[in-house]
């Protein structure tokens, strides 16, 4: 099976590379898509050794830090995210909106990583507490409990 290197973008600022095993380009960029990655281009590789499973190692190393694993945010980071979310919720701002302002005004890479992430289950379909459940190292679930009761209430 051809390896295909690629460039490909996740959510508005981040830029990935890397390589993905595929039948052909057609292939590679369906695959791609199902990652929730948007291609910016593929390149067939040629290759003299057998080539590796689609999520090799480090493909799978990348998606775990894209998914916000291992990452940590500071206390003071998460209040100042919570402020700003219950500012603009309290001026009737729509979530996916807020998501996007507070991903916007975030500079911490790893918040701004989970923010994206959250924007993008919330888009899906999810609950916003659904989506904080995603992140149990970050969102403590008294957080998740709340937002889920303000959910219930529609007073979130």
């Amino acid at each position: 099976m051809p390896t295909f290197h690629y460039r490909a973008k996740k959510g508005l600022d981040e830029t990935l590379e890397g390589k993905v095993d595929a039948e052909n380009q057609e292939d590679a960029v369906n695959r791609l898509i199902a990652l929730e990655l948007f291609p910016v281009s593929i390149e067939e590789v040629k290759v003299s050794r057998p080539s590796r499973p689609s999520l090799g190692r480090s493909t799978f190393r990348s998606m775990v830090i894209l998914k916000g694993i291992r990452k940590k945010v500071s206390l003071k980071e998460l209040v100042a995210f919570t402020q700003k979310l219950a500012t603009l919720t309290k001026s009737r701002v729509e979530l996916l909106n807020s998501l996007k302002i507070l991903y916007e005004q975030t500079e911490d890479s790893r918040l701004k990583e989970i923010i994206l992430e959250l924007y993008t289950l919330v888009k899906e379909g999810k609950t916003f507490s659904d989506a904080l459940k995603g992140f149990p190292g970050i969102f403590p679930p008294l957080y998740g409990s709340l937002v889920a009761a303000g959910e219930a209430s529609g007073n979130l």
